[in-house]
């Protein structure tokens, strides 16, 4: 089924330059709807040469096709190129904790159907979610009306830790029974389309990368703070998985040494602290320790209502409970910010999921804290920036390491998937 887009690789060699360049030319040919050969050069900074060989590739394959011309004052005029968005369909699913949703969109990432479920998730048994999972996907396929044989792949992402080169959940903190499933080869084995597993927060940097506010930037981090919270890497334009495939776990990271145990056998994490969910948990403990708040007027009694976006407009109404909730979960960020930068100094850290509803409230109290505590003035300078596709961000990166795949390595990848066509 061609390379797998979670192969180890030792630096940036010449197939990652060629990756970032088919990937590069795609987007903006995507993004134009219709764009010359001139241009694309121009916009991408890339050779003519180089923009005439890649064309050339993406043609051969099919991805890409001429579809109209500019106006010329003279001479032959320069053809448009645009995607071949039907020549095939990617599934994108977003197994999460509470939910599974899936998107099957045509090669120009439009004309989606979407379906999401919460009667199964990462929460529950194998034996109940890979079911619905399936049939999530089957539902898809056939209320879109496409051919099966018109699928190209099947991206999924979900809360690590996972081995992305083989498709496998490893140690998954607080969802017993899904150590060691395989579920790339499940979903191979049942649908017969290739299928590729990888970090949800990993996903969404790729998304950013692609499509959002990242597509400039080499190396940035992006941090999906949601029910759980992890981070996404991205050093010198690739996904960074680290060697043991735990690299951007930063939930799990200590910033309490004797603060509670945590589901992944630790204490104090920052998930604990630093994310919707856990915010939403103490919230409910406040509450019922007998501290008046605005949100019993909404939900009454009944503080399993209570949900992150209620206590995020409550602060915005200036209630006190909410407040605190919010700035002590913008601190525990901030703290987890710090770390990255100091770590990694990227370029930029950007923040997705839940967390970044919160808005003003969350960025005010992470620049405040980063002032006080960076370590120089150029840490305290890196962009702390909300991610521009919000909870998109996840779907979007499911599609996109379908298409990553198809890059890497286009007649390798050509070879295997038209042998059954």
């Amino acid at each position: 089924m061609g390379s797998r887009s979670g192969q180890r690789h030792q630096g940036r060699n010449i197939q990652d330059i060629k990756l970032e360049n088919r990937t590069l030319v795609f987007e903006r040919i995507r993004a134009s709807g219709g764009i010359s050969r001139a241009e694309l050069a121009r916009q991408t900074g890339l050779t003519p040469s180089s923009v005439t060989n890649i064309v050339k590739e993406l043609s051969g394959l099919g991805l890409i096709t001429e579809g109209g011309f500019l106006e010329s004052s003279g001479g032959r005029p320069p053809a448009l190129l645009k995607i071949n968005a039907q020549w095939g369909f990617i599934v994108g699913v977003y197994l999460a904790r509470s939910w599974i949703s899936a998107r099957l969109t045509d090669l120009n990432l439009g004309t989606a159907v979407s379906r999401r479920t919460e009667a199964s998730s990462l929460a529950d048994p194998v034996e109940i979610t890979v079911p619905a999972l399936l049939s999530l996907i089957q539902e898809l396929i056939s209320d879109a009306d496409v051919p099966r044989d018109k699928i190209i792949g099947i991206g999924i992402c979900a809360p690590g830790p996972l081995d992305p080169h083989e498709g496998v959940f490893t140690t998954v903190p607080n969802f017993p029974g899904w150590n060691d499933v395989p579920l790339r080869r499940i979903i191979e084995e049942k649908t017969g389309v290739m299928a590729i597993l990888d970090n949800d927060a990993t996903a969404s940097a790729l998304a950013e990368k692609w499509f959002g506010v990242a597509k400039e930037m080499n190396t940035f981090v992006y941090v999906l703070a949601d029910t759980g919270l992890g981070g996404g890497i991205v050093i010198d334009g690739e996904l960074y998985h680290g060697q043991h495939d735990i690299g951007g776990e930063i939930g799990h990271t200590t910033i309490d040494l004797h603060g509670p145990r945590c589901g992944c056998g630790n204490v104090g994490c920052l998930e604990l602290y630093g994310s919707p969910h856990a915010i939403v948990g103490q919230v409910r403990e406040v509450i019922r320790a007998g501290r008046e708040s605005l949100i019993q007027t909404w939900i009454g009694e009944d503080l399993d209502r209570l949900t992150f976006e209620t206590i995020v407009q409550a602060a915005q109404q200036g209630d006190d409970v909410a407040l605190a909730a919010i700035h002590g979960m913008s601190e525990a960020l901030a703290i987890g910010v710090i770390n990255l930068m100091h770590s990694l100094d990227p370029e930029a850290i950007l923040i997705g999921g839940r967390a970044g509803l919160a808005g003003d409230l969350l960025f005010d109290t992470i620049d405040a804290v980063i002032r006080e505590r960076c370590l120089s003035k150029e840490s305290r300078e890196i962009p702390i920036l909300p991610s521009q596709l919000g909870a998109e961000a996840p779907i979007t990166g499911a599609l996109c390491l379908v298409l990553r795949e198809v890059f890497r390595d286009p007649q390798v990848w050509l070879t295997s998937h038209t042998a059954g066509r």
